[in-house]
């Protein structure tokens, strides 16, 4: 649902707070609630790939993307949940397609474009995808250059 906004031209469109809470009901997601410790969930967005790995509390242990440009390693933080790209946010959701996914350390990623949800107990066949996916995220991006650690706040 489209509402024309009064203070551009007709012509203009934005989707309504209304409109988005509809179509919440109807994402392809991840909810927080589904995840057990030790499921992963692997998100691959438009620029990077990351691994989430669910520790409980609502903490997730995650590398990839962002967090190996700036550390290295997998870093334990929270997340905020999933945004349509200003400021609504849907916080009991760990990845949604086609939305941004926004860390609890204020990080936003660029839009979802894929998920795969691997229970701890995951059978071969999708720890083969996981490895598959890793691979390609590697081969598609250089090597970053070194750069000093900083404490990021």
């Amino acid at each position: 649902m489209l509402e024309a906004a009064p203070w551009w031209g007709m012509s203009q469109l934005i989707p309504t707070l209304e409109a988005r809470a509809m179509d919440a009901d109807r994402l392809e997601a991840v909810r927080k609630n589904e995840l057990f410790s030790g499921d992963s969930v692997l998100v691959q967005t438009k620029n990077s790939v990351y691994s989430i790995r669910a520790l409980g509390g609502g903490f997730y242990q995650v590398s990839g993307g962002w967090f190996d440009r700036h550390g290295g390693s997998a870093q334990v933080v929270t997340i905020n949940g999933c945004a349509w790209g200003w400021s609504a946010i849907k916080q009991d959701i760990v990845a949604a397609r086609g939305l941004f996914l926004e860390f609890g350390n204020r990080v936003v990623t660029t839009r979802i474009r894929d998920i795969l949800l691997i229970r701890a107990d995951a059978d071969k066949d999708q720890k083969e995808q996981l490895a598959d996916l890793r691979a390609q995220d590697s081969l598609a991006r250089p090597e970053p250059p070194t750069l000093p650690k900083h404490r990021l706040n």
